[in-house]
């Protein structure tokens, strides 16, 4: 079903619209995304979102030609135009740096691309988050510190792509990313929590890992209803012998885990304390 996508402050048809092949997103990956969800025709964390953006295009140097609050009223417009006022949503901004000009470096000055995809959200099966999910290893393995690309969320996705695909291929919805010594990073498109008697853990920022909105969302709600969480080092056997596991991101929210590969994880239940962060999660939604 054709949809419209906004580029560069105008509307195309989802078959229509494009950008330039020397686009530098498209010849580089050079480019940055942020994967929104609406509801009822409002982003969730909107604020934060713009926010990690914009933090990204000031550390990588672009050349900024917009302001938070225009980017906020063009994904409003977009969502508008899509019908998107009810129901749930589904809403990626991309930014690229724009036209290459010959140089591979980010030194010569060039105009951004801004493109709006908002159409309906496909949510991810409810007996997922009834029965659990499945996560694997990938077998890409990943430094633990000191690569600053991991704090952006960048076109360039092909770690991610392919440890999707190695998931896929296992019947699983998720593979985790590991360093050499087994240290749990974050999955290919979440990040990942583990419960250890009733106190929760995530990897620390610190790693090479995405700060996932969805990740400080679920921070916040267990400090606000006095839930031990805390950022913390562990590495896959910890995991592996952990109360409870879930994932997040901004699509599929609080996804608990009850299978790692073929062992499964709190007796293949949903655990209590993730029930309840899926409780608080939806309510802080609908509030």
């Amino acid at each position: 079903m054709s949809y419209s996508i906004m580029v560069n402050g105008k509307f195309y048809s989802s078959r229509q619209a494009c950008l330039p092949v020397e686009d530098r997103g498209f010849l580089f990956g050079d480019g940055l995304f942020e994967t929104m969800r609406t509801y009822n025709g409002r982003v969730f964390g909107i604020e934060r979102h713009i926010k990690r953006l914009f933090s990204s295009l000031h550390a990588l140097d672009y050349n900024i030609s917009f302001n938070p609050g225009k980017l906020t009223d063009l994904i409003g417009a977009s969502i508008n135009k899509n019908g998107l006022q009810s129901g749930q949503g589904y809403v990626k901004v991309i930014v690229t740096r724009g036209m290459h000009k010959g140089k591979i470096s980010f030194s010569q000055t060039t105009s951004p691309n801004i493109i709006i995809i908002a159409k309906e959200l496909k949510p991810y099966p409810q007996d997922l988050y009834r029965q659990g999910a499945r996560i694997i290893r990938s077998s890409i393995v990943r430094p633990s510190f000191s690569n600053p690309a991991y704090r952006h969320k960048l076109l360039n996705y092909f770690e991610s792509t392919y440890a999707k695909n190695e998931a896929e291929k296992k019947d699983a919805l998720e593979a985790i990313f590991l360093t050499r010594d087994r240290m749990v990073l974050e999955g290919a498109t979440s990040n990942i929590f583990i419960v250890k008697g009733k106190r929760i853990y995530t990897p620390p920022l610190t790693y090479n890992l995405l700060p996932g909105i969805t990740r400080e969302i679920v921070l916040d709600i267990c400090r606000q209803n006095n839930m031990p969480a805390r950022e913390k080092k562990f590495d896959f056997f910890e995991l592996m012998r952990s109360d409870e596991v879930f994932v997040t991101n901004s699509l599929m929210e609080v996804m608990p885990v009850t299978f790692i590969e073929s062992s499964p994880v709190s007796n293949a239940r949903t655990g209590p304390l993730t029930r309840q962060l899926m409780a608080l999660y939806r309510n802080m939604v609908s509030s």
